[in-house]
This record gives structure tokens, sequence and C-alpha cells, in this order.
């Protein structure tokens, strides 16, 4: 081997190292090192862009804190969910905006928590064969508006949401308030 080859993987090695390196200390990074903010006796971690909770031993991650999150106000009671037997997930078939990663991320929280999420349609037209809401029993309603509001029907909240974007922090501030950490 000449002197070239020696150097060439010299530096090839030097370089795997320093790259597995980098990646190495991200992942050992201990929660005691980030930086966090103190809400409602919650640790809220940040993560590049995105917040991390700790409840109940388990970590969920969310694209919005919950401080970003304060102009939202929820008219109902969601901690009341958690001990009931099931929540209706509602949406409009065939609506402007498309819920169904919101609708995933309801599902998710509320079956974690022991509740059943059954997904229900607004209207009857273009539903599959699923249950339509009457909001006689707890909910949440997913639709597209004009504005970005949080409102309330009987037993249902209703999310309504000019974008995905928005229906994703109106979805985050409903999920804060299950899991308590907003109120």
């Amino acid at each position: 081997m000449d002197k070239k080859q020696m150097m060439g993987w010299f530096i090839i090695i030097v370089m795997v190292l320093s790259v597995g390196g980098i990646i190495g200390s991200g992942f050992n990074t201990s929660e005691q090192e980030l930086p966090y903010e103190e809400y409602n006796g919650y640790k809220i971690y940040q993560y590049g862009l995105q917040s991390q909770v700790k409840v109940a031993d388990q970590t969920y991650t969310f694209q919005y804190s919950p401080q970003m999150l304060e102009s939202y106000t929820l008219p109902l009671n969601v901690l009341s969910w958690l001990s009931k037997e099931r929540v209706y997930l509602a949406y409009k078939p065939n609506d402007t905006i498309d819920v169904n990663q919101q609708l995933q991320l309801l599902s998710f929280i509320i079956y974690q928590n022991g509740i059943i999420p059954q997904q229900a349609c607004t209207i009857e037209e273009g539903c599959p064969d699923i249950p339509l809401i009457d909001c006689e029993n707890d909910g949440v309603i997913l639709l597209s508006s004009t504005e970005n509001i949080i409102t309330s029907d009987n037993k249902c909240l209703v999310l309504e949401a000019e974008n995905p974007e928005e229906m994703q922090r109106l979805t985050e501030r409903v999920i804060y308030g299950i899991l308590g950490v907003m109120h």
C-alpha cells in the first residue's frame, strides 16, 4: 500500500468516525440537557421545531407548544371524556380540507386513554358505513371554514379551520386538553 492509499484510507476513517460521532451524540442527549419550559407543572422540551411533553411515562410530540395555542379555549371539559366509554370523531365527507391526519391523532390519543374512538360523519351524503354524529354523545367535529375557531354544539367540540395547518393547531389544542397539559 503506497502513501496515497494510506492517506486516503485515513481520511475516509476520520470522516466516517466524525459522522458517526455527530449522529451518535444526537441520540444520547438526555432530557436534562435539552431546553425546556415549565407549563402548568409539565416540562415542555424543545426538539428543533417540535415540542415534547411527558405525561404518565408517555412522551408526546407536537408541532406547536402550548404557549402557541393559548389563544384557543375549549368550551367543553375534554378531561371528562376520560371517564367515557366512547368519543365520536366526525368529519364532513368531501370537505374542502383533508382531516385524516388529525382524526388519526385524536383516535390514537383517545384510544391510548382507554376510550373507544368512533369515527362518524356529519352528513349522510358521501358517508361510508359509519354512524352520523348527533352530539347527544361526546365528540369532536372537524370542518373546513373561513375562520379558525373552536366552538361547541351540545356535547361536541367543533373545530373549524381554513387549511390543514390550522386544523393541526386546533387538534393539538384539544390533545393538550385531553392530556391535562392545558385547561
